[in-house]
């Protein structure tokens, strides 16, 4: 960076002999004063040189960073595809423990279908027999009742006969 000072010397030497500054030591001191500022200050072609590789090297790092980005994209793309993978699978497998339970179930329906047919049949065996076992009952009960039937009217006969032979008897000791 070495370039031309925009300090007047000649004139800051004036201005250190006016305010008393012996005029050797104002020289001196104008010229030092030159010296030292020329290194520290830049020029405009050391600002455009600077401003070019600052162009430059942010131009290299966006690069560095677009290329890192599209990385990063492409490894969260994957991660993504990869979960999405896993999710998949997981539902793939719920999806056969359900159709797993599904036949279980289908399967219970079924035995409990069978256990419940063959509870209906039972049930029907038994009304079955219970009405064969009522009809003969019935048929018992009718025969009973005819033979009683038959007996009762015996009985009745037979004691219309005591009845009236006992009046016979009676009407008998009266009259005589």
């Amino acid at each position: 960076m070495a370039a031309a000072s925009h300090l007047d010397t000649l004139d800051y030497a004036k201005k250190l002999e006016a305010a008393g500054v012996p005029k050797a030591q104002a020289e001196l001191q104008a010229t030092a004063l030159n010296d030292a500022l020329a290194g520290a200050v830049a020029s405009r072609s050391d600002l455009s040189n600077l401003a070019q590789r600052i162009d430059g090297n942010f131009a290299s790092l966006q690069a560095k960073m677009d290329g890192r980005f599209q990385d990063v994209d492409g490894r969260f793309d994957a991660m993504l595809a990869n979960i999405d993978a896993r999710f998949q699978s997981v539902d793939a497998r719920f999806d056969a423990m359900l159709a797993n339970v599904d036949a279980r179930f289908r399967s219970v329906d079924a035995r409990f279908d069978a256990l419940l047919d063959n509870i209906d049949a039972r049930f029907h065996n038994v009304d079955v027999k219970l009405a064969h076992l009522e009809s003969r009952l019935e048929a018992r009960i009718g025969s009973v009742e005819l033979k009683l039937g038959g007996k009762i009217e015996t009985l009745q006969w037979m004691f219309g006969v005591i009845v009236a032979m006992n009046a016979a008897v009676l009407v008998q000791l009266f009259l005589k």
